[in-house]
């Protein structure tokens, strides 16, 4: 795994994203497994602040789930949610890919200038 990268999650408010890939995700920043630069970047079209997508990945992580039923870590959580971003758009708009190139380019420079990315649909 790069020492630096994006990871765009498309459809972040998905149910498939709430029951597992975000689980994962906290999985694997409890095992050290996430890069320290690595962003996650979410998206869906509604409209939500840092705080609002924040608490919307706290929420999902300490839901009754089935597939993921062990101790939710605060400091995990914090760890995570310093990681992660979230950009609206409706992926059939030309204009925001546009936006999300924007995004992506100014997170990277927070860290290494250049990263590579890696973009998942979860719709």
């Amino acid at each position: 795994m790069p020492e630096t990268f994006s990871l765009v999650i498309f459809g972040i408010t998905s149910n498939l994203a709430q029951k597992y890939i975000i689980q994962a995700l906290y999985d694997m920043e409890e095992k050290g497994a996430l890069p320290e630069k690595m962003h996650i970047v979410g998206n869906a079209r509604k409209p939500l602040t840092e705080a609002e997508f924040h608490k919307y990945i706290e929420e999902s992580l300490n839901q009754e789930n089935r597939h993921h039923q062990h101790e939710i870590k605060k400091e995990v959580v914090q760890k995570l949610l310093k990681k992660m971003f979230y950009i609206d758009g409706h992926l059939d708009n030309p204009d925001f890919y546009t936006k999300l190139k924007d995004f992506l380019d100014k997170i990277s420079k927070s860290t290494s200038g250049k990263d590579d990315r890696i973009y998942y649909l979860a719709t």
